[in-house]
Order: C-alpha cells, then structure tokens, then sequence
C-alpha cells in the first residue's frame, strides 16, 4: 500500500477556498480521507473529503487514480439521490491530486459492527442478516437497474447509519456500467479489467477476470451474511470445485455446519455463494422476494428504488465505448488545467491560456455523454450555489460579465465580508433596475441587514460564554454564526481556544467513561459521554459505543433485578434495595426496580419495628407475682 503512513499535513488547511479539513478520517492506496467542514454552508456542516494524490514516485498511478476518482463522482452525482448513498456535494483538483467531496455518513462500518454481532445468539443474528440484506439489496437493486454495479462490497464499505440504523452502501470508486448482450441474456460488461481492490474473500471469481455480473454483488453480500452468522473468515472458506459450492463448515478444523442458522435463510445464502454465477440468484429483487417472508417488515428502499428507475437519465447504450470515452476524457479535462492555477469557485477550471470558461463552455468540451452527466448534474449545482452564496462574485456568460451591475453587487459584498455593511449597502443600492444583478441586490441588501444583526447578537453570546468558560456553547453558538468573513475572524481565537479546552474536557470524559464501564457502572459511563460535546473530534465518534453502553445497562439493570429478588427471598430487604437503587430509570426494567424500592421499604419497615419489639420484650425484667404481693402494704386491723 503507498500511503500507509497517514499523512496529516491537510489538517487545519481551507481547500478550495471553502473546506476547513479537521482531521483524518482514513487512508487507502488512492489517497486519504478527511473530516471537513464547509465554511461557505450557513450551518457549517460537515463533510467527507477524499483526497486521490498524484504520487511523483509513481507517474503509472496517475491515471488509475483519474479513473477511480471521475467513476465515483459521476456515480454519486447520479445515485447520491437514494437515502442510502451519500449525497454527492462537489469536486476539483489541485496540483497535489484531485478531491472528491461527499455527504458525511456518522455510524459504524459492518467490519467494526462484527465483533458486537459475535456475541448475539442464534436467532438476533438471523435477525441481524434479514436486516442488513434487505438495506443493502435494495440499494442494489437501485443501481443495478440504472445500469451500474458496485463491484466492491466488502464490510469496509457498509456503514449502519448511528441516526437510524439503516445501513448505508459507500465507496463507488470500483463501479462498472452494465452492458447487455442479447446472445448472452445476461448481463455483462466489456472485456477490459477494473481495478480490484477488494478482498479475496469477498470478491467472486468472475471479477478477478475482469467479467462481473449484476450478481457479483450478490455474492459478496451472500459471503458477508455467512461471515455474521457464523463468525468465520471468508478468506478460509473452502471450495468445492465439483460442485461449484463453497464450504461453510471450516473453523479451526472443526466439522461444523452453519451455526443455527434456519433451513430458509440458509438455503437463499447458499445460492447467493454458488460458484458459477448463473447459478445465483439472478437479481437483488429476486432475493429481496425470496427473503420477505423471514420477516414482517418490507424493504427499506424498496419502493423508493421502483421509483427512481424511471426519474434518472439512463447510461449511453451499448454501442458506445463508455469506459475508452471516460478516460479520454479525464485525461483531456483535467491535463488541462495547469499546475500552477489559481483557486477557481468549483466548477471552473483554467486553460493554458489562462481564460476562465464557465459551466456552460466545460460541458461542451465533453464528448462523452457520460461525463456531461457528471457536469451537469454536480458542477453546474456546485457552481449555482457557490454563485448563490457569494451573490454574483463570479459570472456565468460573457452576457452577465458586460453587466456593470454585477460588478457593483461583487464590489458590496466584498465591503460587506470585510465589514463594512453601510458602505456595502449603500454601493449595491447603486445597482441599476435594468441590471441583470437588480433583483438579486434588493434582496441581498435585507439579507445582510437580518445576518449582521444575528451575527452581533451572536458574537456577544460567544464572547460572554468564552469569558465564562462554558467551552462547548461556544462551539454550539459558532456553529450558528452567518457566514461573514469580519465576525468569523473576529471570533477565530475565541472559537479554536474552546475547541482546544472542548477536546481536553471531552478526553478526560471518556477516559473517565471507559474506567467505569470496566466496573460495570454503565449508566454513570452513558452519563459521562452525553457530556461530551457534539463538536469535538471525540463527540463525532460515541455513538456507537453510547450504543454499545445502553445495551449493556439494559442487560445490567436485568441481572440486578433478579440480584434483588433472590435476597428479597431471603428477607435481606436491605441487600436487595441495594442492588435495586443501582438500575437507572432509563432501562426497560427501571419502572419495575421503582416499584420494587417502594415495596421493599416498606417490608424492611415493618422487619425493624418486628425486631424492635422482639429486642425490647428480651430485655424487660422477668415479673414474679410473689415479689408483688410483698409490696403490698399489711392490712390495717382496727
């Protein structure tokens, strides 16, 4: 692997004049991928960057990182559209490669998610398989029948979304267009190789030859539904080459069958693995049929995928040589760009003349249909919102660049970033009506009164909360701030000492929540780590193990209780309100230990004042009716 060394010399640095790069998120043979915030996005939300380098020590590389790069921007500017494909938000190159920017998807991949799935029993991982296949196999199904496979799944490549739980399908980098060939009815692509990057244990045997089939996918997904339900490697497995089946029993060289897996689910993974691929299931919505008995729930994406078949643009038929027009024109569009160019708003490139061409002149330079999707439909979005944003600081035609009016509102929303609101506002009222700008500056001018009156008020709550040491509403206030270069740097030290002071805190929280899940004190763990801060590196990356955690409380808080009913058993009241008073309120039984405190208070109650009694009646003077009669007085005899 070339980069196996995180290079972390990004961190800190603004690219493309709009994505602060936070921190490393990973890295691969193409490159890296990073965290980023993008500062132009009112919310200042986060982002995934990933980063194909040009290695200098490897000019051969190049091309394949061109080609790995534009087949997955063109796939994410079609596809992102699906709830479970992130979303694609832009791209561009500099002269250390070229960026890709996505949506940012916060959860936990499958190859992470496995240890946990390891110690379910039997039938929650089932249960666990059936989920995870209708997610994926319905996105499958929704690409597949826009003419593209994934060619990589692998558990890397699955995240479970922490905000529903649905499982997500990334890295597109690998994607091939289907090609259908009448005299084969099934399925092909062009003969040429893909890069293949995945595991052998994953990757079916006709991708090594470079011929998938839309149930390559199939197969790679059948092998992980085997890895969870029976812990094994697929990268062991065994093949049986008579017939065409792999071995699911070897482990450690025990003879075992799958681990209770049921008759159904196991017969549809075994055709999902077969060998041949005409032997497979012949689609994604054929084993998404075969499976909706197993549970009651339909597909996830299921009706969304029916619907989107028919609101895309289709690929080129096959009569084009989709693959040979795609690297043509990777290497003409981006070869043309210098090294040394000046950082353009995305969507722009320079000449080797030095021109700026807008949107409009890049997409007919394409030749390929293919590649004037992927202008189409990401940059000329990429360039409309950069236009939008910075109101008019870039053209788009030589007809709005003769227009002295764009100019002028140009001119009043640099005044107005650098601070000047009343020279600002006072310069685009200068606007003529008959200015293609004219409406826009209108508007423009209300908006700026509204951000600048918001950013002061904001500005005053940052800095009482800085004064005061409350770090993390800093950042929560930042995080709202209008995008104004004047107030963003006037607040640029408050903000990165909170952020410095919010990490210290946030490691001492967790370090503080990992000792006490060592003990097993889960609900004062859970506390802990919901104190840390959204906006910190860290507060990124708990919800899984505040997922991890809650399950452990509810499987904690069970034992507890049944701690507490055997001492009541024995009357030890005490003992079990002990263990009752440890189970938070949050869990499923927490209704119940509340119940059980008050029940066994009273029971206790009642044993001490029984004790009481039985104490003061062994310790009263033994009472003789002699002993009374001689206390009498005689009588008196008259």
């Amino acid at each position: 692997m070339l980069n196996a060394k995180v290079n972390t010399s990004l961190i800190g640095q603004l690219l493309h004049q709009r994505y602060q790069i936070l921190r490393v998120l990973g890295c691969g043979a193409f490159g890296q991928v990073y965290i980023a915030q993008d500062t132009l996005d009112p919310d200042q939300s986060k982002c995934v960057i990933k980063h194909y380098q040009i290695h200098p020590d490897y000019p051969h590389l190049v091309k394949a990182n061109k080609r790995i790069f534009l087949t997955e921007a063109e796939t994410l500017s079609r596809f992102g559209i699906h709830p479970q494909i992130p979303k694609f938000l832009g791209c561009f190159e500099n002269r250390t490669g070229f960026y890709l920017v996505q949506e940012w998807v916060v959860g936990q991949t499958l190859n992470d998610y496995l240890f946990f799935l390891k110690t379910l029993d039997r039938v929650e991982r089932e249960m666990e398989v059936v989920s995870l296949f209708k997610d994926v196999l319905a996105v499958l199904d929704f690409i597949h029948r826009q003419g593209l496979l994934h060619c990589d799944l692998k558990p890397n490549n699955l995240i479970r979304r922490a905000q529903d739980g649905k499982w997500v399908v990334i890295d597109f980098g690998n994607a091939q267009p289907v090609r259908r060939k009448p005299e084969e009815g099934i399925p092909v692509l062009p003969s040429k190789t893909p890069i293949a990057v995945s595991p052998s244990g994953y990757l079916a045997a006709e991708l090594t030859i470079g011929k998938p089939y839309p149930n390559s996918d199939l197969y790679a997904l059948g092998m992980m539904g085997i890895e969870v339900l029976t812990g094994q490697d697929p990268a062991k497995l065994q093949l049986d080459l008579e017939k065409g089946a792999i071995h699911w029993s070897y482990t450690d060289g025990d003879n075992l069958d799958l681990i209770g897996c049921g008759e159904a689910l196991e017969a549809i993974l075994r055709k999902m693995v077969r060998y041949n691929p005409q032997e497979r299931y012949s689609s994604a919505r054929d084993v998404l049929q075969v499976l909706e008995p197993l549970s009651d729930d339909s597909p996830a994406s299921l009706n969304f995928a029916e619907a989107g078949t028919d609101i895309l643009p289709q690929l080129p038929d096959e009569e084009e040589e989709i693959e040979s027009a795609l690297a043509e024109d990777v290497a003409e569009i981006l070869d043309r760009a210098t090294a040394e160019a000046e950082v353009l708003p995305e969507g722009f490139v320079c000449d080797t003349t030095g021109g700026i061409h807008g949107t409009e002149k890049l997409v007919r330079s394409f030749k390929s249909p293919l590649l004037g999707l992927l202008v189409s439909v990401g940059v000329v979005f990429a360039v409309a919102n950069a236009i939008a944003i910075t109101f008019g600081l870039q053209t788009l035609g030589d007809t709005n660049a003769a227009d002295p009016g764009v100019q002028t509102l140009s001119e009043a929303a640099q005044a107005y970033q650098k601070g000047n609101l009343e020279d600002a506002i006072a310069l685009a009222k200068t606007v003529p009506s008959d200015s293609f700008a004219y409406q826009e500056s209108q508007s423009t001018i209300q908006q700026w009164k509204t951000d600048w009156e918001r950013a002061e008020e904001k500005a005053a709550q940052i800095e009482q909360a800085f004064e005061q040491g409350e770090w993390n509403l800093v950042l929560s206030e930042a995080q709202t701030l209008p995008d104004i270069d004047f107030w963003q740097e006037k607040l640029a030290s408050a903000i990165a000492r909170s952020q410095q002071e919010a990490d210290t805190e946030a490691q001492r929280l967790l370090d503080k929540a990992f000792a006490q899940a060592r003990n097993r004190e889960f609900t004062r763990a859970i506390a802990n780590l919901q104190q840390i801060s959204p906006h910190t590196a860290l507060g990124e990356k708990i919800q899984p193990k505040l997922t991890e955690y809650r399950h452990k409380q509810q499987v904690r808080a069970k034992a507890l209780l049944q701690q507490a009913y055997n001492l009541a058993a024995q009357r030890d009241f005490l003992g079990a309100i002990y263990f009752l008073e440890q189970i938070s309120p949050d869990t499923s039984v927490g209704a119940i230990a509340r119940a059980k405190l008050e029940e066994y208070g009273q029971k206790q109650r009642i044993k001490e004042k029984v004790e009481t009694a039985i104490i003061l009646q062994s310790q009263a003077p033994p009472t003789n009716p002699g002993e009374l009669l001689q206390e009498l007085p005689p009588p008196v005899l008259n």
